[in-house]
């Protein structure tokens, strides 16, 4: 088959991207038994989303594509390859894969008792699921995952110093559930990559990071919350932060019924966020949609080609949104409000009843000091009633 070219290691991603870097590594064989074992692949993930896992799923199970072509050479031994055992062999490791995922996984466990004020979950070149919640004391079980070229080698080590329980996976993926004490103030995580679902506990600060994965929070409360995900939407219900601060490069963001005054900053994704509450948020959008309804009285929208919808049912102190190339749409319910709005090839609507005033492409509503000011260069803007 030739000299395998590695890539760099990575093994939770989309079917296209997998069987792309897989083509990529495979490189050296024929153009034909390669076109054939990717089938065989594609197969596979055909079988594995039929079966209701996801296509990251599918890729996380199957490992490093490097890693699955060293088995396919493996598979035929040390002689000349035969496609036709190789197809069979492939075949065979793939129904085995599906009769597994029924199976009990191999588990590693700990726990303890005494009081630490902060943990911290680091990851490093591992996947993993986390699970976390309150219990009684700090206790994690962690269930591998299945790894059908290689071996899942992931390790999961706990230490308690200063005051401090450190939970660190490395080497593989897997499924992580851990209780966490209500004593516990602060709580980290770094992740590589992997889903990260935390509810019903009460914090002082929480600092969550992943490359990859999405993030949900559920009923959770804490004075200082920080999240940064490079590639993975998040959502926050019902979670009350005095400080709370989003960083998102390319996913979705959802809030409802949540509290805090917050710094908000995404890449490309939308932002849907209801029933907020808070003296100010901050919203910073480049492509994606922004909706918000907010009771904050301080509001700063901006987005460079996305639409913003703001939706505000109390008082007015300051608003300000502002887009390149979409859409803005304010709806406002205090009647103690004034505007001004500007576009440069857009159209400008007031719907309210109030007073304006025109003056080419300016629109001034109301006759008191303007608290409520809206810009774009291409998109409409238009105020209504609450």
């Amino acid at each position: 088959m030739g000299t395998i070219c590695r890539k760099d290691r990575q093994t939770v991603m989309k079917r296209n991207e997998y069987i792309s870097i897989l083509a990529e590594v495979l490189a050296d064989m024929d153009t034909q038994s390669r076109n054939e074992i990717l089938e065989e692949f594609e197969r596979h993930f055909d079988e594995g989303i039929r079966s209701g896992m996801s296509e990251e799923e599918i890729s996380e199970e199957l490992g490093d594509p490097s890693d699955a072509a060293e088995g396919i050479s493996e598979l035929s031994g040390k002689g000349e390859l035969s496609l036709k055992n190789i197809l069979s062999e492939l075949a065979s490791v793939f129904r085995s894969a599906g009769r597994n995922r029924d199976g009990e996984p191999e588990t590693i466990s700990g726990s303890h008792d005494e009081h630490c004020g902060s943990v911290v979950i680091h990851t490093d070149h591992a996947s993993a699921d986390m699970t976390i919640c309150t219990g009684d004391r700090f206790e994690y079980v962690f269930r591998k995952g299945i790894n059908l070229f290689g071996t899942n080698n992931c390790r999961v080590d706990h230490e308690v110093r200063d005051d401090t329980f450190f939970l660190n996976i490395a080497d593989g993926h897997g499924d992580l559930e851990l209780t966490v004490p209500c004593c516990c103030d602060m709580l980290e995580i770094r992740n590589t990559s992997g889903d990260i679902l935390i509810r019903d506990i009460n914090l002082v600060s929480a600092d969550i990071e992943s490359s990859s994965g999405d993030i949900r929070l559920e009923q959770t409360d804490a004075e200082k919350l920080r999240i940064r995900v490079h590639s993975g939407d998040v959502t926050l219900v019902n979670v009350n932060a005095l400080s709370l601060e989003i960083k998102l490069s390319s996913g979705d963001l959802e809030m409802n019924c949540s509290s805090g005054n917050a710094e908000i900053e995404t890449g490309s994704g939308d932002i849907d966020i209801s029933g907020h509450t808070g003296e100010r948020i901050v919203i910073s959008g480049r492509s994606g949609d922004i909706e918000l309804e907010t009771d904050a009285p301080f509001i700063n929208v901006s987005s460079v080609s996305g639409d913003i919808e703001i939706g505000t049912p109390n008082r007015i102190a300051h608003i300000e949104a502002h887009s390149v190339s979409g859409d803005i749409d304010l709806s406002l319910k205090d009647p103690q409000w004034s505007a001004e709005f500007s576009t440069v090839s857009g159209d400008l609507e007031n719907r309210t009843g109030k007073p304006d005033c025109r003056s080419g492409k300016t629109l001034k509503i109301g006759d008191s000091e303007i608290n409520v000011i809206a810009s774009t260069v291409s998109g409409d803007i238009k105020a209504d009633t609450y």
